[in-house]
């Protein structure tokens, strides 16, 4: 599903998102992931010809006109309100969007284990090969490949796997890890990762390799699990911004920073995986 989250009016854009015909020239946008939402937040605009740069009189800014104005504040504040899915956050995004050029909102939509976190992940996971066309921000996440036995089993970790039934999603890194790693491993593939986990809860599978933190959300719904053995993969995950658009990664990494130094971050991060995250985002310059 691709399309604008809002229809209506709104000044003339050209493709690259300039507004013509009241003096203000807003830098193209890009859809940034909000942990739960996604929409078109602009960069920058520039000031009008009329505005020296002074502070103006008059009442105070909306949060509208301060996120439009690149108040790094007023992004923060709007990414907690459509995070939260609070009503003010969804008319402030109907009321930004005809500034955001072009930007488009994409949905992916599915029933709970068809793969929706795994086709993001891989779109927007780090590697060499993507760095090639397209930029990417610093590791807003990380993550991690591990393995899930049933309480009583012997497997203590990775060395354990030969001749074991181990169950995993199709067509993933994991499935690829796993053939590296333990390749005296029956490997158990299922389209979706509850096929899989329902795999071993039935006995049909000695043990679930997969997302760390998608492992211990299983394990939270069922009692006599256990995550063994350590993690035996890293996979950072960036925001990816046009090739060369330097400006766009720069701000995009400043707020992620700005997410970290405020706290906002970390408690986004206990909200959803119940634990506070192992890697920080990086910081620089160097504190």
């Amino acid at each position: 599903m691709i399309g604008p989250p809002c229809s209506g009016g709104g000044p003339e854009r050209t493709a690259r998102g300039s507004v013509r015909g009241d003096g203000l020239l807003a830098r193209g946008s890009v859809p940034v992931e909000a942990m739960g939402g996604s929409y078109g937040v602009p960069p920058r605009v520039a000031l009008a010809p009329w505005h020296d740069g002074r502070p103006m009189a008059g009442p105070e800014k909306s949060l509208a006109e301060r996120l439009l104005a690149g108040d790094k504040r007023a992004l923060a504040r709007a990414i907690s309100l459509v995070e939260n899915d609070d009503p003010e956050g969804w008319a402030l995004v109907r009321e930004v969007y005809p500034w955001t050029g072009r930007a488009a909102v994409i949905g992916f939509t599915g029933p709970p284990g068809v793969g929706k976190s795994t086709l993001l992940g891989a779109l927007t996971k780090l590697e060499r090969e993507r760095e090639k066309t397209v930029d990417f921000s610093i590791t807003y996440y990380t993550g991690a490949q591990a393995l899930l036995v049933p309480q009583a089993s012997k497997i203590a970790a990775l060395a354990d796997l030969a001749d074991k039934t181990v169950a995993v999603q199709q067509g993933t890194t994991l499935e690829r890890n796993l053939a590296q790693l333990a390749p005296k491993a029956t490997v158990l593939p299922f389209h979706d990762y509850t096929s899989a986990w329902l795999a071993v809860r039935e006995g049909r599978a000695d043990a679930l390799t997969g997302s760390y933190d998608i492992l211990r959300g299983f394990m939270q719904t069922a009692q006599g699990f256990k995550i063994v053995g350590p993690k035996f993969s890293v996979e950072p995950f960036g925001i990816g911004v046009r090739r060369g658009d330097a400006d766009m990664r720069d701000f995009v990494n400043a707020v992620l920073q700005d997410l970290w130094t405020s706290g906002r971050y970390q408690a986004l991060y206990e909200k959803w995986f119940k634990v506070a995250p192992e890697v920080a985002i990086e910081m620089w310059p160097k504190e």
